[in-house]
């Protein structure tokens, strides 16, 4: 086997004078562009700015810049310029509460038009009771009311009535039941 098909799969790679000179011409006008966006960036600045840059005190350094170049009063500022706002007073506990139970109501249901309140990362719950489905997979209804079935069948999950269940928001969108025995099923909530 002649050297010029080694390691390509008996197909011979021939690279001539045309590859070359275009791999060449590539590799040259990459590095002159680069070249060229460098020296641009460096030209931007105004002469006068390298004055303003070496002052140490930073009021007179802004004072400088703005005597230069002073701010347009015109253009609407960001929110970071507004008038700060009174802070909020601390939520009680109770409202607090409300909250995370309204929010809880609404963990793993199909978006709606309604605005959706926060919702929490987890939650906690027991199962009331389980049962299979003709297709082999669980469905748990928790004590809260709410129903959840497995999204895959996954052989060997042991839940029985009574586990306290997390139900957490997976990485990639679903959610991802766990028991406290160690068992762990994807799921999906019905009601």
């Amino acid at each position: 086997m002649p050297p010029s098909s080694w390691g390509s799969g008996g197909r011979a790679r021939v690279r001539g004078p045309a590859q070359l000179k275009a791999r060449l011409t590539g590799a040259l006008f990459i590095s002159l562009f680069s070249w060229s966006c460098c020296d641009l960036a460096c030209a931007a600045a105004p002469p006068w700015a390298s004055e303003c840059a070496r002052l140490d005190d930073d009021a007179a350094r802004l004072a400088c810049y703005d005597g230069r170049n002073p701010p347009n009063k015109s253009v609407a500022r960001g929110p970071s310029a507004q008038a700060p706002t009174a802070a909020k007073p601390p939520a009680t506990a109770a409202a607090q509460a409300e909250s995370r139970d309204v929010a809880e109501n609404h963990f793993g249901k199909p978006p709606s038009d309604k605005p959706k309140p926060v919702e929490p990362t987890d939650m906690v719950a027991q199962v009331g009771s389980v049962s299979e489905r003709p297709t082999g997979e669980l469905l748990l209804k928790l004590d809260n009311g709410q129903s959840w079935l497995q999204a895959q069948r996954k052989p060997g999950v042991h839940i029985k009535p009574g586990d306290r269940v997390t139900i957490s928001r997976g990485k990639l969108g679903g959610y991802l039941l766990s028991s406290d025995s160690g068992a762990t099923m994807r799921v999906r909530r019905l009601q």
